[in-house]
């Protein structure tokens, strides 16, 4: 039987993926002395808005609604580990595409979140950047996503099927 090498490559690359939104999600603290020693010393104005915008992102990060995603999508990255250990390969491509859809489903939060935060800047150029720039990030994720997919989905259909064994075995009567 051959071995899934996409589904170990893939798997790696979104175990590292896992392991940033963890951090960001569970660790992050916003430190308001920081955010604005840092926007002070780029000289740019408005930094009482920009702090504001910065905490409210802070606080969507780590909201609940993230914490539970991202242990869910941790949880359907564990089972396809093992499912890959156990060389059940067709059950660790089914949970991998479970973990591609959470991750659909978290991204789609984050760029809906992400507009709601870029409503707390003042001036219209900011919040068309912000949400620009949201947009733009919500696409690349969808094509990683598309592209994650169809590979797994390809690999999946194109291996023939384990077929049981009708040869006769010495508990056969």
């Amino acid at each position: 039987m051959k071995r899934p090498i996409h589904l170990y490559i893939l798997v790696a690359l979104s175990t590292i993926a896992s392991v940033l939104r963890i951090q960001s999600t569970f660790f992050t603290t916003f430190d308001e002395a920081q955010y604005r020693a840092l926007f002070e010393g780029a000289e740019i104005e408005g930094v009482d808005n920009l702090v504001a915008m910065a905490k409210a992102g802070a606080a969507f990060s780590t909201n609940i609604i993230n914490k539970v995603l991202t242990i869910l999508l941790v949880l359907l990255l564990v089972a396809t580990i093992v499912f890959l250990f156990k060389k059940a390969n067709e059950r660790a491509s089914y949970t991998y595409i479970a973990y591609l859809f959470g991750t659909l489903i978290y991204f789609t939060y984050s760029y809906i979140g992400g507009l709601q935060v870029s409503k707390n800047f003042e001036t219209a150029e900011l919040h068309q950047l912000t949400k620009s720039g949201a947009l733009v990030g919500y696409g690349i994720n969808i094509a990683l996503f598309a592209l994650y997919f169809g590979l797994t989905v390809f690999f999946l259909l194109r291996k023939p099927k384990e077929t049981p064994n009708m040869g006769q075995t010495s508990t056969d009567i």
